[in-house]
């Protein structure tokens, strides 16, 4: 009896390990040269395939792109990795903020 009393505590231990609280999404703004329309396609054509983004701004007028991402899955250097792939130079303008 006490054996089984021992194992089922042991259960509940791991399950409530399991269990964690999922991290939080977060948003960051990069400063990118944007000319025209089709560099403000091209970018959000480029973010819809990155891991782990889940949504993209692009503020033409400002020159600024905001992007809300998973940051168990990508982070601001991958980001700006993909940036480069289209033939942007981005830099961080706003560090990334905790949402949600």
């Amino acid at each position: 009896m006490v054996a089984l009393l021992i194992m089922a505590m042991g259960a509940t231990h791991t399950m409530a390990q399991d269990q964690k609280a999922p991290k939080k999404d977060e948003r960051v703004t990069f400063a990118v040269e944007i000319v025209c329309s089709s560099c403000v396609k091209n970018i959000k054509k480029q973010f819809a395939y990155e891991k782990g983004v889940k949504d993209v701004r692009v503020n033409q007028a400002k020159q600024q792109v905001t992007v809300t991402y998973n940051p168990t899955k990508t982070d601001t250097k991958r980001m700006i990795a993909a940036f480069k792939e289209i033939g942007k130079d981005a830099t961080v303008a706003t560090p990334p903020e905790v949402i949600n």
